[in-house]
């Protein structure tokens, strides 16, 4: 007869077939996505200065040549900004773009923040100069105006792209080096959105644009086989994807593990000495998507006893209580070889330190790994020329603006908590009882 989870014994586990169900609902309810989703919808904002109306004049340009196309294929809802007027316009988009006269002192700030406020994909074209009529200043070269707009949107689980594009610019006489920007606020899992048509042109034909790509949300790894991690063959392991998580079954007892895994002086696949235990788990890596527009510096893992919370939580006919999730030291580890070259191996802790006295659930221990990032910083800095341009007003000084907005953002106290600490991924085992 199998004692299962309702059994008296407080250490019996959860035994049904619909375990591998269960779990997919457990690990739900743990890391449940709240990411809202977007509507397939594009706003499009233009910024009437020079800066457009020049972009549009030009047949080899950025916007003539890449943007126009999928923009306009998209049927967006167009917004002029006209001074401190943001307005929707009812003409077709494309006789628009072909009809801007420059309007000064755009309300930038009042348009990015209308965007960041919307449930669907937007973009800002602009030259990124942001000039309040009637005040002393009268120029906000170094203002992050942008700032708090960008950290809403981020924040809401989005992602934020951004376009350069380099011109010059005729004023009093005088020729300036400035840049055209083109913001989108969008989300990589928006089917359809327009900006993944826009990146598919870029890449397909080769094209050397500077672009900057901000997210502190869908954050994962990478899996080798492009499906799952690679469990040692030692273990006999069943394994099912999930996106976020997997599922372990392995199948091997834990004497023949350990014999071969944690107290053997020779490595059980390839023969040659071990130092210390053996490879439990490897082919993850850090996605180059991860965490865009941050380094990563180090990744962490938690191994956690889920048995009895599993356990409780799968089966509703279970009348006594019999624990909690607890996180558990000196089993398994990071392979920090492995790890300093961007590589995510588990190992089983040090034979000297391994510690397996946790598991004395049956007749299955459940076992949850948990990967997520340490600590990461912007990478910013490094992009700073690509944000500045010539200040019409003061010669030889940059406009920071764009800049500032972007690093204050980025450096925000609540986005580097949301950042760091975030859940990568999850790999949950199910194991015989170790008797």
């Amino acid at each position: 007869m199998v004692f299962c989870a309702s059994c008296v014994d407080n250490h019996a586990s959860y035994c049904y077939e619909d375990w591998n169900t269960k779990l997919v609902e457990y690990h739900n309810s743990k890391f449940s996505n709240d990411e809202e989703k977007l509507k397939e919808e594009l706003d499009v904002y233009v910024d009437y200065s020079t800066c457009m109306k020049q972009a549009n004049d030009d047949p080899n340009g950025l916007f003539k040549q890449l943007l126009l196309s999928p923009i306009l294929g998209a049927h967006p809802n167009y917004y002029s900004i006209k001074g401190n007027q943001i307005q929707q316009e009812s003409e077709d988009p494309n006789i628009l773009f072909r009809s801007i006269v420059e309007t000064p002192y755009a309300d930038l700030k009042g348009a990015i923040e209308k965007m960041a406020s919307s449930n669907c994909e937007s973009v800002l074209m602009t030259d990124g100069e942001y000039v309040l009529k009637d005040t002393k200043a009268n120029w906000n070269e170094g203002t992050p105006y942008m700032a708090e707009a960008m950290k809403k949107w981020l924040l809401r689980g989005h992602d934020i792209h951004i376009l350069v594009e380099p011109y010059i610019e005729s004023f009093k006489g005088k020729n300036y080096n400035k840049k055209r920007f083109y913001i989108f606020f969008t989300d990589r899992c928006l089917k359809n959105n327009v900006y993944s048509k826009i990146a598919d042109r870029i890449n397909k034909d080769n094209m050397k644009i500077d672009s900057y790509h901000i997210s502190c949300s869908h954050v994962g790894l990478k899996k080798q086989n492009g499906t799952s991690s690679v469990a040692s063959q030692m273990l006999a392991a069943k394994i099912t994807p999930k996106e976020s998580f997997e599922i372990q079954e392995w199948q091997v007892y834990w004497k023949t593990i350990e014999e071969s895994m944690v107290y053997s002086s020779f490595d059980p696949i390839t023969g040659a000495p071990m130092e210390n235990s053996a490879q439990v788990i490897s082919g993850l890596s850090l996605a180059e998507d991860c965490l865009l527009g941050f380094k990563i510096k180090d990744v962490d893992m938690k191994a956690y006893s889920i048995s009895d919370e599993f356990s409780v939580f799968a089966d509703s006919s279970l009348f006594k209580y019999i624990g909690e999730a607890f996180e558990v030291k000196d089993f398994v580890t990071l392979d920090s070889k492995e790890l300093s070259q961007g590589n995510i191996s588990v190992m089983f802790a040090n034979q000297n330190q391994y510690n397996p006295l946790f598991m004395i659930s049956s007749p299955y221990n459940y076992l949850r790994l948990d990967f997520y990032i340490g600590t990461a910083e912007s990478t910013i800095d490094s992009y700073k020329n690509m944000f500045c341009f010539d200040d019409i007003t003061k010669p030889e000084q940059p406009n920071t603006s764009v800049y500032e907005s972007i690093k204050q953002c980025m450096d925000d106290a609540d986005i580097l908590s949301k950042v760091n600490g975030a859940h990568l991924y999850s790999i949950y085992v199910q194991s015989p009882n170790r008797e």
